[in-house]
């Protein structure tokens, strides 16, 4: 029984949830990542230039680029089990076609635990994120940075809520659709 999901939740497809969380989530933070990776050598720079700050500025700047580049390589094998292995044997199984789905039901299971325990690990590295933007602000850094730890709080944000999401309804209802 899934007890903390919303009831439009319950009430509506795996597929319609898969779907929302891909769009509203992996899609969004895959495109916000970019674009942070993309400002992130220009950030490294300006911090660079920050009169009296330049040292711990460009500390934290490298510090930030190279953990977005972690939290994107860690989503997109992430993605990749989820959008590519699970999702489409969910719809699989959930759409009448169980014998067209491309795992037998120990395999779904032993791939639902392991990308369980990703989200245990994403969690982690998250917190160790926050951690470093927190120092990054707390040292006066320059605008630019502040901007840059900005749009990664919201990537962090958005990725913490898709987790919750998936945690709550993906998850038990996908054991339930399993178990059958």
């Amino acid at each position: 029984m899934v007890v903390n999901c919303e009831p439009e939740w319950l009430a509506r497809p795996l597929t319609d949830l898969i779907n929302h969380v891909t769009h509203n989530y992996s899609t969004l933070i895959a495109q916000r990542l970019n674009r942070i990776t993309a400002t992130a050598d220009r950030t490294r720079h300006a911090a660079a230039g920050v009169a009296g700050r330049s040292e711990q500025g460009t500390a934290f700047a490298v510090r930030l680029s190279s953990l977005v580049t972690t939290l994107r390589l860690v989503l997109e094998a992430h993605a990749w089990s989820e959008g590519d292995v699970l999702f489409p044997a969910v719809v699989s199984i959930e759409a009448g076609a169980r014998q067209s789905a491309p795992f037998r039901r120990d395999a779904i299971d032993i791939l639902v635990e392991g990308i369980a325990e990703e989200h245990d690990l994403i969690r982690e590295f998250l917190a160790s994120v926050a951690r470093t933007m927190e120092e990054c602000v707390a040292s006066g850094s320059s605008p630019e940075l502040e901007s840059f730890v900005a749009d990664l709080e919201v990537v962090c944000f958005l990725i913490a809520e898709q987790l919750d999401l998936e945690d709550r309804c993906l998850w038990p209802r996908m054991r339930e659709l399993f178990e059958h």
